[in-house]
Formats: C-alpha cells, sequence, structure tokens
C-alpha cells in the first residue's frame, strides 16, 4: 500500500495573524487615500482658479475673517493683477563661467523702478543655444506676497533690484538666457472695511 502526501498545516500564532492584520489595513488604507489624492488634486486643478477667487471675496468681504488671518497673510490678498506696471519693471540676465563642477550659473535682475510693492511676479527663463534656439527652461517667481523661503522670495520693494541665480549644468549648453513675465501684482494696500464698501464688495 503505497504512502500518501502529508499535509501538515500550521496554525498561525495570535502575533502572526495581528501582524498581517495591520499589514492589509495599513495597505487598505495607502490605496484608498492615494486614489482620494489624485482625485482631489485632479478637482482642485480643474477648479483652482474659481476656488482661489471665490475665497479671496469671501475673504475681503467679511472683515471678522480678515481678523483671523496673520497680518501678512491679510495684507497679501489686496492685491491686484497690473500688467501695466511691466514697464516700471527692469529686467536684465546674463551667464556667468562655470565652476570647477562644470556647472554654469545664470543670473537674473529685477528693478522696481516705480513706487509701487511688486506683491507677485512669476517668470519663466529659457536658455538658448548659440542659434536662439530653446535647450531649456525654468520657472520662478521673483517675488512673492510673503518670504518663507529661496523660491517664495517676498515682495520686491520700491527701487530696489533683485539678483536671482539659476543654477545649469554643462549639458544644457546655454549660450544666453531669455526672460518672460508671466503674471505681475501688484499690492493696492488694505481693503476699506466700511459698510459702504462691503455692501459694494457683495454687489
Amino acid at each position: 500500500m503505497g504512502s500518501g502526501t502529508t499535509i501538515v498545516r500550521k496554525r498561525l500564532s495570535f502575533f502572526s495573524i495581528a501582524v498581517i492584520s495591520i499589514a492589509g489595513v495599513v495597505m487598505t488604507v495607502i490605496v484608498c487615500a492615494s486614489a482620494l489624492a489624485f482625485r482631489g488634486l485632479a478637482i482642485v486643478d480643474a477648479k483652482a482658479d474659481t476656488l482661489t477667487g471665490l475665497a479671496t471675496d469671501l475673504v475681503k468681504a467679511l472683515p471678522e475673517y480678515r481678523e483671523a488671518l496673520p497680518p501678512a497673510l491679510a495684507d497679501a490678498i489686496d492685491d491686484e493683477r497690473r500688467p501695466d506696471y511691466l514697464k516700471e519693471l527692469s529686467i536684465e540676465t546674463h551667464l556667468v563661467d562655470s565652476d570647477s563642477h562644470g556647472r554654469s550659473r545664470g543670473i537674473v535682475e529685477v528693478t522696481n523702478k516705480g513706487d509701487e510693492i511688486v506683491s507677485m511676479l512669476s517668470i519663466r527663463i529659457v536658455g538658448l543655444d548659440r542659434a536662439d534656439e530653446p535647450v531649456w527652461e525654468h520657472s520662478t517667481w521673483a517675488a512673492t506676497p510673503i518670504q518663507i523661503d529661496e523660491d517664495w522670495r517676498g515682495p520686491l520693494m520700491p527701487g530696489v533690484t533683485r539678483r536671482i541665480p539659476v543654477r545649469m549644468w554643462r549639458q544644457d549648453r546655454a549660450a544666453s538666457l531669455s526672460c518672460e513675465v508671466t503674471d505681475v501684482r501688484v499690492w493696492k494696500g488694505p481693503a476699506e472695511t466700511t459698510p459702504e464698501a462691503l455692501t459694494s464688495a457683495r454687489n
């Protein structure tokens, strides 16, 4: 009589079951959170302009909301898009020789020649080869409503020149730089909070 295959069933310990269960729950949460995050980003990206405009209008119209904000943030929302102010801005670009590691640097100099505060200035920097053809591009902010880190540089005051470094690598092969302004906003001072101004804002 031949011997059959012997199957040994080993029961998992309580600790093993607990670890497997917790791992399953964690993986499920990660998958669900990732799906929700991607969906939320898609919605926010599609509605960014509407949501930003609505939030700004609400904060401007309701003084209690403004009082709850830190002063820097409350001031930051009191600006307006001003393409006409470009004539008061001087923007120059030049290249700096490479260092010992083969890295080159571009310098963008922005001077506010007017008498108003630039609260937002977004620029697009393009590296050009010797035939003036683009080989790379980089977008950054030359001015932001508040200063946080190297990318959020803060407002550009009247009469101030701001120098912005742009790091490049040897393979970029840029012979010159071109700078394009994509948006400019100017601080217009604190909004009025009189009853008449609030009524006008709601209408």
